[in-house]
């Protein structure tokens, strides 16, 4: 009978090469869901990316689209009224912007799916 080798940290060939693959591929798809906060698609490059990585773009897609609605709409009604306080909402969707994309992030380094707070139930545009 030969010894068996229970050593987790061995570098016998075929050992544990199921659980190095499987932690392989779930920790680059947690790298390619915290991309997909700095720009969206960029998991949308990588060929055969899974579903966290998809989800987690599709979140940052949504972020960056009310974002850019809600900035423009209240530049340009603070244009066109002058009343400074669209400046100050203005500042003030930049920051709830920002923590929105913190949290976006935080989720994606844990291989969690949740919804971004206020708006990631808005609408998928990648599925």
């Amino acid at each position: 009978m030969e010894p068996t080798n229970n050593n987790p940290l061995s570098n016998a060939p075929g050992q544990n090469d199921g659980q190095k693959n499987s932690h392989a591929t779930a920790d680059s798809g947690k790298v390619l869901a915290i991309l997909a906060y700095v720009i969206f698609f960029i998991p949308l490059l990588v060929p055969g990316c899974g579903p966290l990585a998809r989800y987690h773009a599709n979140q940052s897609l949504i972020l960056l689209l009310w974002s850019i609605v809600l900035q423009a709409g209240l530049g340009i009604l603070g244009h066109v009224t002058g009343v400074e306080v669209f400046n100050l909402l203005g500042s003030i969707v930049s920051l709830v912007v920002f923590v929105l994309w913190v949290i976006g992030i935080v989720n994606a380094a844990k291989g969690e799916m949740k919804e971004l707070p206020i708006i990631g139930h808005s609408f998928t545009v990648i599925k």
